[in-house]
């Protein structure tokens, strides 16, 4: 699993609840994404760079479907993969 030091990373944006979004200087973005229904809990990913493409044309929209995709697929294990862990 690839891991992060989160004191290298700018908070960018973010929605409470759903997803807080940051970036380094060598344009990685790391999306910590809200998961679960009865207890909640975050997981982070690495945004590809579809993912990202989709953040710079769409900004919160693009976003918001990211999110809400990896907060469906939380327990899939073929979206786990795709998990970074990031130290704060």
């Amino acid at each position: 699993m690839e891991e992060f030091s989160l004191k290298n990373f700018q908070l960018i944006t973010l929605e409470p609840y759903v997803y807080r979004l940051f970036k380094d200087q060598q344009n990685i973005y790391l999306l910590e994404v809200s998961c679960g229904t009865h207890g909640i809990w975050e997981v982070w990913i690495k945004l590809n760079e579809e993912e990202i493409k989709l953040y710079l044309d769409e900004k919160e929209l693009g976003l918001k479907e990211i999110a809400g995709f990896f907060s469906f697929n939380c327990y899939g294990s073929e979206y786990q993969k795709r998990y970074v862990k990031v130290y704060k």
